[in-house]
């Protein structure tokens, strides 16, 4: 009888211990979810910021670009400017579709992969901004119109436009080659992880190490 009952007992503990574990996973998989939603909702606030002011920009170059019909140096500078702006819009509002599919609901796996999948968004995004370096000199053309009143290709000095197109060339295979080196392979390399995490990347790393807390937790 006694032994029933130690077995009883011992059953009883287990099954209360078992019961504790399980809400204690439960607790942990909701707080850390929660913080992981909490970092990417910072993340989507920027992103929104950026793509509103995008839209803005785009506007008021479209409205430059009419303004200037005449002058078809100023036009070109403003329609390659648009072009980037429009890849840096598209860019913001997948992001923003990403991060909304977060959800509670999901599996931890599912949110992790999806995570993936925004990180990956961040990266193409930051490599293809580089590749405006060498067409800097429209963001100069358009400023010293805006500020100056100048159309500068037209009153610049001969020497100053070569070497300014000069160093548009030279910029080419520089923003190739940093085109190449931001990638996923590549986080190990100091500035292209800083790159990254400047540009949200921060955050979805944030977002992931709070999910892989919950199953570090599983197997512990």
């Amino acid at each position: 009888m006694e032994k029933d009952e130690l077995l009883n007992l011992l059953n009883s503990y287990d099954h209360k211990i078992s019961q504790a574990n399980a809400i204690s996973l439960q607790a942990v998989e909701g707080l850390q979810v929660h913080k992981s939603k909490s970092v990417l909702k910072g993340l989507l606030y920027h992103r929104v910021a950026e793509l509103l002011l995008g839209l803005a920009v785009t506007v008021c170059l479209a409205l430059f670009a009419y303004y200037n019909i005449s002058s078809v140096s100023l036009v070109v500078a403003a329609a390659v400017i648009m072009v980037f702006m429009v890849i840096a819009i598209s860019g913001c509002i997948r992001q923003i579709i990403r991060i909304n599919q977060f959800d509670y609901a999901r599996s931890v796996s599912e949110n992790q992969q999806m995570l993936a999948g925004l990180q990956a968004h961040i990266i193409t995004y930051l490599r293809l901004s580089v590749l405006q370096l060498p067409i800097y000199f429209a963001y100069i053309m358009v400023g010293f119109k805006l500020i100056f009143g100048l159309n500068i290709w037209q009153v610049g000095d001969d020497n100053w436009l070569i070497s300014q197109g000069i160093l548009s060339i030279l910029l080419v295979p520089v923003s190739l080659w940093l085109y190449r080196k931001i990638s996923y392979k590549n986080l190990h390399i100091n500035w292209v992880k800083r790159l990254v995490a400047a540009s949200g990347g921060k955050h979805v790393t944030q977002a992931m190490a709070f999910l892989q807390e919950i199953d570090t937790f599983r197997k512990s």
